[in-house]
């Protein structure tokens, strides 16, 4: 089934034989069912025995990645049984809306009470109704920050850097000795590594008042970031963008 097939909202158990009956998840399919008309979702839940090096979030995220139909509207739920744990990966789109302190407030709000108790479909049948509560909620002045706050750094960061080169220009080209405007040039006389500084020459004529010198200055260290630019990778394990958190019973 592709994902523009789905129900508007689906759920789907990977991995929970033998750890929630055929009844509940009946039950907690049912109640998916009745959920009101809102925001689609796929929601993913998967229950392990322990989360290697409890590296919660990398499962979590990997598991969403792996399993889902449709990513771009996903929402994974990892139970790791034996270390207490439970933690929420979803897709990017809702990043806003799950953050890591949000997530962590819904799961110590509605799945870890049961859990205490022992009892994991009321565990997962609460969460699983505040997701849902949570996606539908209008997206307001704080769901929309971090992506104006991003805009406006970048316009930030755009003008700082524009006035950066118009002073520079402005300071090179003009005489030290009486204001006046000259002719401003430089040259590389030794390259600069990631392992020693580099030397530069520039050289200044005032057509004001004839002032002339050249001048031998240092380059700066290249940064090995720079050197390793053009081979760097998008690697598609990054859980940075995927919204979400968890919680301990």
């Amino acid at each position: 089934m592709s994902g523009d097939n789905l129900p508007s909202r689906t759920l789907r158990f990977i991995d929970v034989a033998g750890e929630i009956p055929p009844e509940a998840r009946e039950q907690l399919l049912a109640l998916v069912r009745r959920l009101p008309d809102g925001h689609p979702f796929e929601l993913l839940v998967q229950v392990v025995a322990t989360v290697p090096g409890r590296r919660f979030r990398d499962q979590a995220v990997a598991s969403r990645r792996e399993h889902s139909v449709n990513p771009d509207r996903s929402v994974m739920l990892v139970v790791s049984r034996d270390d207490r744990h439970v933690e929420l990966a979803t897709a990017p789109c809702w990043a806003s809306r799950f953050s890591e302190a949000e997530s962590h407030a819904l799961l110590a709000s509605h799945f870890v009470p049961a859990m205490k108790a022992g009892d994991l479909p009321r565990a997962l049948g609460a969460t699983i109704q505040a997701i849902a509560a949570k996606l539908d909620e209008p997206v307001g002045r704080s769901a929309r920050s971090p992506a104006v706050a991003v805009g406006i750094g970048v316009g930030l960061a755009v003008l700082l850097g524009v006035c950066g080169v118009l002073f520079a220009f402005v300071r090179n080209h003009t005489c030290r000795d009486c204001r006046g405007w000259g002719d401003y040039s430089e040259r590389e006389l030794i390259a600069a590594t990631s392992t020693s500084e580099g030397r530069g020459e520039v050289h200044f004529h005032c057509g004001k008042c004839g002032a002339d010198y050249t001048e031998i200055r240092s380059i700066p260290v290249r940064s090995s970031s720079s050197d390793n630019s053009g081979s760097s990778s998008d690697s598609g394990s990054d859980s940075s963008s995927d919204g979400g958190g968890g919680a301990d019973w």
